[in-house]
């Protein structure tokens, strides 16, 4: 009959609990049924008549079990009810109204209240706007009949009940179906959120190794094409060296696709050191011996980011001939201040962050922290970012810090390149 989605099997076993809560509204109703069962019985009917009675009142009831169980399972499944079509639909609607109508002919008025199941089942059973019009249905047959066979007030009586369990039901049906409905658009939209945070992961770190590896492809290239001729045992060291770069940047893209991709702050100062050498930019290094130890793995691979992407930036776009890169620990917070003697305008000209910076934003915000790039009055290009070493991803604060002072650093390591 009505069907669910195998997500929707595989779970239901997690949902019983509020089929159950919900087929009350159903099974409330089967004690209202006792009095004609007594009813039966006192007036000495003949045993074919009670067995007759009886066994057509289990047929009916194991019906309405059966149909009520069935709704309430739908109403609260993993996915959206599909209500069958044709005689499939209303094959047990049809089947119960036959069977209240032989039943209450047979035993008289207080055999009635079956109706009153009828609607009940035809209210869960089917699309709102049929139930709809299936309670009002009944609603008149059982007036007009009642009518007829005893009197007004007893018609009124009956038609109020049928009708007010219809509604209810048609209600709660349609107040479940509601919630169902949004709590799959909920789920829907959290899917939709995590692909689309993983795409712009992905768009994010492309950007940063595609970028910092044809950079290094790059400068190596010009460099082996300047020494081919006159020192060429130089030349095929760079060329290999290229060789190798081109190799690690597919592994890394590869990586960073299956979000297995981790740079660490360590390894990317380093290669920042061999980078600027190749552009040959001198480099030096500001901060405490074993700085970088100890980090939360998120942490540290933001901060390895922004030491690549500001590497990346520096020999791209700054013309500068020196880079400091400062990194300290204060408390609960560690930061990575990188500033060079380039060109006085950052990328894309005035104070706007190309793509790279904006994604380096986004990393360090999600980690609480802050990530600030702008040009000096003196010249050149600062790039800081701060980030809390114990962190709550979901609560990014935006808060401007003061950067590390050079002069406080310890046990400063101070490396130049040529």
């Amino acid at each position: 009959m009505d069907s669910v989605s195998p997500d929707a099997a595989r779970q239901s076993s997690g949902s019983l609990g509020s089929t159950f809560l919900l087929w009350l509204i159903w099974i409330l109703w089967l004690p209202l049924f006792i009095p004609a069962l007594v009813d039966l019985f006192q007036r000495h009917r003949s045993p074919l008549w009670v067995a007759t009675s009886v066994l057509g009142a289990t047929a009916f009831f194991a019906l309405y079990l059966w149909v009520s169980w069935r709704s309430a399972h739908s109403l609260t499944a993993y996915a959206l009810r599909v209500y069958s079509s044709g005689m499939a639909l209303w094959a047990p609607i049809i089947s119960l109204f036959v069977l209240a109508t032989m039943l209450t002919f047979m035993n008289g008025y207080s055999w009635g209240g079956l109706f009153i199941y009828t609607s009940s089942a035809a209210a869960g059973w089917l699309p709102t706007r049929k139930a709809a019009a299936t309670t009002v249905a009944l609603v008149i047959f059982v007036g007009v009949v009642v009518a007829w066979r005893l009197n007004f007030s007893s018609a009124l009586s009956a038609i109020t009940f049928v009708g007010i369990v219809g509604a209810i039901v048609i209600a709660f049906g349609w107040s479940a179906a509601n919630s169902q409905q949004l709590r799959l658009t909920r789920e829907e939209m959290a899917r939709a959120t995590a692909i689309n945070e993983e795409r712009l992961r992905i768009a994010r770190d492309l950007h940063d190794l595609l970028g910092h590896n044809l950079s290094l492809i790059a400068l190596k290239s010009e460099l082996a094409r300047r020494l081919l001729s006159v020192a060429p045992d130089r030349a095929a060291n760079e060329l290999s060296d290229i060789e190798g770069v081109a190799r690690q940047a597919l592994k890394e893209v590869r990586e960073a696709v299956s979000s297995y991709r981790q740079p660490t702050l360590a390894s990317e100062l380093q290669g920042a050191r061999e980078m600027l050498a190749a552009a040959g930019i001198t480099y030096r290094y500001e901060g405490n011996v074993g700085i970088t130890t100890g980090l939360p793995p998120a942490v540290e691979s933001a901060l390895g980011w922004v030491v690549r992407e500001g590497v990346t930036n520096i020999i791209r776009h700054s013309g500068a001939s020196q880079c400091l890169v400062r990194v300290g620990r204060d408390g609960q917070r560690i930061s990575v201040e990188m500033t060079d003697d380039g060109k006085p305008t950052p990328v894309g000209g005035g104070d706007t962050a190309g793509n790279g910076l904006r994604g380096l934003a986004e990393r360090i915000t999600s980690l609480g922290g802050t990530c600030e790039a702008r040009r000096q009055e003196s010249g050149g290009f600062r790039l800081l970012a701060i980030v809390p070493i114990a962190s709550n991803p979901h609560t990014p604060a935006n808060i401007r810090v003061n950067a590390p002072d050079a002069g406080s650093t310890q046990n400063t390591i101070a490396a130049s390149q040529p």
